[in-house]
């Protein structure tokens, strides 16, 4: 993985880091020298698919609001859409579900928490990511073409 200068040294709070997209996140940004802080809280209910996503579309839509918000200070805000990954997220679902979603994918396969990491290092570096604010980055291999 290259190195990115500009997140040693930074604190980082990744949320949801218990296992899957954010124990890969929480790595990558302790090898690049920032201090992470993670938190997690364990669901074992879980929420219907409707309560889910509209969970998701509240963030997209707060990002972009908070982005806006934000910019005059210099603060950028941005937000990451995992597609479908093979995460503990997925150990309940049923087999033939999974295949149907990794047929839905362009690239032919699920996605892995680490194929997550480089974008989220990326938008979190300003110096690669300076002019990048109130986006949604969909991490999904082509599942969903915006």
């Amino acid at each position: 993985m290259v190195h990115i200068d500009d997140l040693n040294e930074k604190g980082v709070l990744v949320t949801g880091a218990s296992s899957g997209i954010g124990a890969a996140v929480s790595r990558a940004f302790a090898a690049q020298g920032a201090r992470v802080a993670v938190h997690w809280h364990a669901n074992e209910r879980g929420s219907g698919t409707g309560i889910y996503g509209s969970a998701k579309a509240f963030v997209h839509n707060l990002s972009r609001h908070l982005a806006l918000e934000f910019a005059a200070d210099h603060i950028r805000v941005n937000t990451v859409a995992p597609g479908v990954v093979a995460t503990p997220f997925h150990t309940t679902t049923p087999p033939e579900r999974m295949e149907a979603m990794r047929k839905s994918v362009y690239l032919g396969r699920l996605g892995t928490s680490e194929d997550c990491v480089g974008a989220i290092l990326f938008l979190a570096s300003p110096q690669l990511s300076c002019y990048i604010t109130g986006q949604l980055i969909h991490l999904n291999g082509g599942q969903v073409m915006p």
